[in-house]
């Protein structure tokens, strides 16, 4: 049995998770639940399981706190996947650098969970070379390798196949399809003598009698053509290492499990048959790129740009594809962050009042089956608050003050004064400040401080820049200036703010 244990400072997500998996079935013992971070590690350190599910935001000791910790102890041999909140979920992630194996967003989903607990089996099975238990379809697989031994054979290939289906197709007719394929597949195989293939756990894999993936590749493209015109559905490949013993073949198989999460995402990928090891995407976006996009649907959103809305969400969601790196629930988290974020600037030029409820904005996206329904649940979202913005627009008064706001949005970084702005709307500076005030509720120089400090929180605890070097990049004059405005939103020094939610802390 896989020793875990559950820490949450949440007693009812204690007993959520220990309800949400029949965990003996899978060959695993909960050998501690603990709602502190101290008691935590006190029970790595005692009981020494092999997997740690802690929630990341801890009393008496975060999530992080304990990772660093048990990672310096070369002793401590326990995998750890973190459980985060929205706001903690980009921390999370992070952690990744300090040795966590997996992250998962709250409120925890089965399918995310198992399949993060499912990597780390293997993983647990390939340090210790151990089988967790010997199910009928594993004695079946030892069957097929049983076909392959007699033949003179040096190089094999693993490839785990997936059919892609629509969203709306039933499990029945899913299941119609699988067997159609299956045997269309083994037909196949068989006749040209190139490998077998059998089931896994619901996973269908293909043992290719070959050792060069280019070959393995050319292959598959002209299966997936074949079974294409049998079958009415595309499939998708994901090639294993080559190896030249059978005995490693699970390990091979585990090693295309990882990459498992891509095929997520197949309708944005150039290619259906993936490499273990070869990069996914040839260009790496950065969360830069992201933002500049968040930034033009808001300004597409506010002057009702069609044209320009689609092309913006189109690229948003490419770099959200890109920055996901195979996983849904990232996927989920930059669509909900950017909705978060065009409601945030919405309701600052109060033409929004409503908040988003972050869980069922996030249950929109992990109810999808592929990233194409994603992007389409949330772009409806989305042009719902464009259409509250034909309705909020109905006065001059009301598109010049948003006008003001964007341009502020806009130049905030620049020496913007009340006689930039009056300029700008043709109005008289005193006329301006006056009637600025009126109509956002706070004064000119207030709100413009407001946009800078919120610029500059995201540079703050997404990047290593020095205070001095953000109060310049976001247009204080020096970085006193900009600790001031802080203080006066945050109620604490930005150093102590970044210092605080990197070490897990929670924030009011």
């Amino acid at each position: 049995m896989i020793k875990m244990i559950i820490a949450d400072d949440e007693s009812i997500i204690l007993r959520g998770i220990r309800k949400l998996v029949d965990w003996n079935g899978l060959g695993i013992e909960i050998v501690g639940e603990y709602e502190n971070g101290k008691a935590a590690l006190t029970g790595i350190l005692t009981e020494k399981p092999d997997l740690a599910l802690l929630d990341i935001n801890m009393p008496e000791m975060s999530g992080i706190d304990i990772l660093k910790y048990i990672k310096n102890r070369d002793e401590i041999q326990t995998k750890v996947i973190f459980i985060s909140g929205f706001q903690e979920f980009e921390y999370a992630k992070a952690a990744i650098k300090y040795g966590a194996a997996e992250y998962l967003l709250k409120p925890i989903v089965v399918e995310e969970l198992l399949n993060a607990v499912e990597k780390i089996i293997h993983t647990i099975e390939r340090e210790k070379n151990i089988q967790i238990s010997e199910t009928k379809e594993n004695q079946d697989m030892s069957e097929n390798y049983r076909k392959l031994a007699g033949v003179e054979q040096e190089k094999y290939i693993t490839v785990y196949t997936e059919i892609i289906f629509g969203s709306e197709e039933l499990p029945q007719v899913r299941k119609l399809v699988t067997f159609s394929f299956i045997s269309f597949i083994e037909k196949y195989l068989e006749e040209n003598n190139v490998g077998i293939v059998f089931k896994k756990v619901g996973d269908i894999v293909i043992i290719l009698k070959e050792e060069n993936i280019s070959k393995a590749k050319e292959l598959l493209y002209e299966i997936s053509l074949k079974a294409e015109e049998v079958i009415g559905h595309s499939v998708a490949f994901i090639i294993g290492n080559v190896i030249d013993c059978m005995s490693k073949i699970p390990e091979s198989y585990s090693a295309c499990l990882d990459m498992k999460g891509y095929l997520y995402f197949q309708s944005e990928l150039k290619n259906s048959i993936l490499v273990c090891g070869e990069p996914v995407f040839h260009k790496k976006y950065a969360m830069e790129e992201l933002e500049k996009e968040m930034s033009k649907i808001v300004e597409a959103a506010l002057a009702m740009d069609q044209d320009s809305f689609a092309e913006s969400f189109r690229k948003f969601a490419t770099i959200v594809c890109n920055l996901s790196d195979g996983r849904k629930e990232d996927a989920c988290y930059y669509f909900c962050n950017m909705i978060r974020f065009v409601q945030e600037k919405l309701q600052g030029m109060s033409l929004y009042k409503v908040d988003a409820d972050m869980k069922n904005l996030l249950e929109i996206g992990r109810q999808t089956s592929s990233f194409t329904e994603m992007k389409e649940k949330y772009n409806t979202v989305v042009k719902e608050y464009m259409n509250s913005i034909g309705d909020s627009v109905k006065s001059q008064d009301k598109k010049e003050i948003i006008f003001a706001k964007q341009y502020i949005e806009q130049h905030y970084m620049d020496n913007l004064t009340l006689e930039v702005m009056a300029k700008e709307l043709h109005m008289n500076p005193y006329y301006f400040s006056s009637y600025f005030k009126k109509n956002a509720g706070e004064n000119f120089k207030d709100y413009l401080n407001q946009v800078r400090v919120n610029h500059a929180l995201s540079l703050l605890i997404t990047t290593d820049m020095k205070i001095y070097g953000i109060a310049a990049e976001v247009g204080f004059r020096d970085a006193r200036s900009l600790t001031e405005a802080f203080q006066k939103v945050y109620k604490e020094t930005p150093a102590s703010y970044k210092k605080r939610v990197c070490n897990g802390e929670s924030v009011e």
